[in-house]
């Protein structure tokens, strides 16, 4: 092989085995808040503590362009969610909730 040809293979020889060596890493323990630093009452919220979540309803909301010149662009989309939302509350809901969505013009 000729002398030039392995200078070229060298370093991308050496830049791959690099990243071999770097995703062969060990796993890693996800960090997590020790207890003792945690708020009072950090547990999981119940649906009386979540805004927006009754035991009927679940209020989402979205800021869009709907009143300038891109809003042609933005309104399908606002439509096909809302759609979408309908559809689900059609089958029941989520968990029994209907979900209620709500868009508010961002005037962009």
């Amino acid at each position: 092989m000729p002398r030039q040809f392995q200078r070229k293979l060298l370093l991308p020889a050496l830049f791959l085995g690099g990243l071999l060596l770097l995703s062969c890493g060990g796993e890693e323990k996800a960090a997590e808040t020790p207890a003792a630093t945690q708020p009072t009452g950090a547990g999981t919220p119940t649906a009386e503590k979540v805004p927006g979540v009754t035991d009927t309803e679940i209020l989402l909301g979205t800021h869009m362009p709907i009143s300038q010149t891109v809003a042609a662009a933005y309104a399908p989309i606002a439509d096909g969610v809302r759609a979408y939302f309908e559809y689900v509350n059609s089958q029941g809901g989520v968990n029994g909730r209907k979900i209620t969505f709500l868009v508010g013009d961002d005037h962009y």
